[in-house]
């Protein structure tokens, strides 16, 4: 089983967040490390605590997934976000799951995915 990892970033949306992801995790086999949660922190920037926190464990090998409810919440800085999926998380063998947009490293993510973070970066 994969160990899920879990980051979320607007307060407003954590609880139906949470249960998006609870039971993805469920219905999946996926055993919940941690959640991290960055509340009052722009997407846009990756030196929010939560997310820095969630690297380390990344780093020492605590997850091998990390799971959102889909890729605003992982980012909304495009040019970051697309080195995250094509070789941070390649290189240190790490499974990426956006739920609701169905992506996943897994699989192979689809064509849409550099126009989802870009429309992300531009919204509010």
């Amino acid at each position: 089983m994969q160990n899920a990892h879990f980051l979320q970033k607007i307060p407003l949306t954590n609880h139906v967040q949470r249960i998006v992801l609870h039971k993805f995790a469920q219905e999946n086999g996926l055993i919940v490390y941690d959640e991290y949660v960055d509340d009052g922190w722009s997407g846009t920037n990756f030196e929010r605590p939560a997310f820095q926190r969630m690297m380390s464990d990344i780093e020492a090998g605590k997850v091998n997934c990390v799971v959102t409810k889909d890729l605003s919440r992982f980012s909304r800085e495009h040019v970051t976000m697309d080195y995250y999926l094509e070789f941070v998380f390649p290189e240190k063998q790490i499974r990426y799951i956006a739920v609701t947009e169905g992506e996943d490293t897994e699989k192979g993510l689809s064509d849409f995915i550099p126009f989802r973070n870009l429309f992300n970066a531009n919204s509010p």
